[in-house]
């Protein structure tokens, strides 16, 4: 879809893109308050990142 738009207005919309993650402390905190963390599942205490 990016492809289709002209050069000039694609290049600051890629740029403008940024792929995050929740940090550890972000996902302990949560987890501790029973608040879901997008892109995490929680199992027996520990949590695994997906991409």
């Amino acid at each position: 879809m990016i492809e289709s738009l002209p050069e000039d207005l694609s290049r600051p919309l890629m740029a403008s893109i940024q792929d995050t993650s929740p940090g550890n402390e972000a996902i302990k905190q949560a987890v501790l308050n029973q608040v879901a963390v997008p892109g995490t599942e929680v199992y027996r205490g520990n949590y695994l990142r997906l991409a």
